[in-house]
């Protein structure tokens, strides 16, 4: 699997896709064992990760110091991982986790 990229739009309906979006922001290792990386540049207000059942397994606001998420927690499944900027702009990717 590719890195896939998220689209960066102020409306909450996102599409998930591998095609490049139009900020180039890529997410890092995607399938993971156990970090996700988020892009430095990106000022991060809150994360999400639901599960394929729209169940929310893991959440987190306002404390980000590194841009890595820890994601070994989480049993081996396709997840969706939402991130909301501190401008409320938010993009939604999916993430494998194995």
């Amino acid at each position: 699997m590719g890195n896939y990229k998220y689209y960066y739009s102020s409306k909450s309906a996102l599409s998930i896709t591998n095609q490049a979006d139009a900020l180039n922001i890529d997410v890092y290792l995607n399938p993971t064992a156990d970090f996700i990386q988020l892009p430095s540049e990106l000022q991060i207000n809150k994360i999400l990760i639901t599960n394929i059942e729209g169940k929310i397994v893991f959440w987190q606001q306002n404390n980000f110091t590194d841009n890595r998420i820890n994601v070994q927690h989480l049993p081996n499944n396709l997840y969706f991982l939402k991130i909301i900027d501190k401008d409320g702009k938010s993009g939604t990717i999916q993430i494998v986790k194995r």
